[in-house]
């Protein structure tokens, strides 16, 4: 058992509140697990915050074998003296069961899932394209290339879904927890499952 909030460290105060320090404290909590695939018969317990239904928990999470086991929220949350995680922390006793749950690659299924985001790089593309033709004298398909947006898809191949996502049809949409909302592909098949990204949600 090591200490609450031991990645981060009980003092970051607001900085509980960036999304740069939550997302390198789940890193380093996959990296811990994995790790101890190397330690047959060691059950760790790590403090660490986690984000779930657009809320922080203070959490100790369970490892074990290779796999995060349980991550539990703290349900006590104190707000006296130096002590003001109600300012950064939801209480665990919301939570059905009190328990956090991830999918779990064993029962999962795979699946590709296609994130996209704006196509251009400025606000107005036919203005923007039509100032690069007079400039530099090129074809429409030249100049377009130019405003595109190279980020505006991300696709992902080895994602994991609950089997409930497989049976989803074209059309029909799920949230995926803390990213957003996600509509079936009409490519999708029972061998192939495909999620496209319609809407995000903000960081917790």
């Amino acid at each position: 058992v090591v200490p609450e909030l031991c990645i981060t460290a009980y003092t970051c105060a607001d900085l509980f509140g960036q999304k740069a320090l939550l997302d390198e404290a789940e890193d380093q909590l996959f990296r811990i697990a994995e790790a101890s695939a190397s330690l047959p018969g060691v059950c760790a317990v790590i403090g660490v915050p986690l984000r779930y239904n657009n809320a922080l928990y203070n959490c100790a999470v369970f490892v074990n074998e290779g796999e995060i086991k349980a991550a539990v929220p703290k349900f006590h949350i104190p707000n006296y003296s130096e002590f003001y995680e109600s300012r950064w922390f939801s209480s665990g006793r919301k939570i059905k069961g009190r328990t956090l749950h991830w999918v779990s690659c064993a029962h999962a299924v795979q699946a590709e899932v296609r994130l996209y985001e704006r196509l251009w790089k400025v606000e107005n593309p036919r203005d923007d394209m039509a100032a690069i033709r007079e400039e530099q004298q090129c074809d429409a398909v030249t100049a377009m290339k130019q405003i595109i947006n190279p980020d505006s898809l991300h696709v992902l191949k080895n994602c994991y879904v609950e089997p409930f996502a497989a049976t989803m049809q074209p059309g029909q949409y799920l949230q995926f927890q803390r990213i957003g909302y996600f509509m079936a592909d009409p490519d999708s098949t029972p061998d192939h499952i495909v999620f496209n990204k319609t809407v995000g949600l903000k960081s917790f």
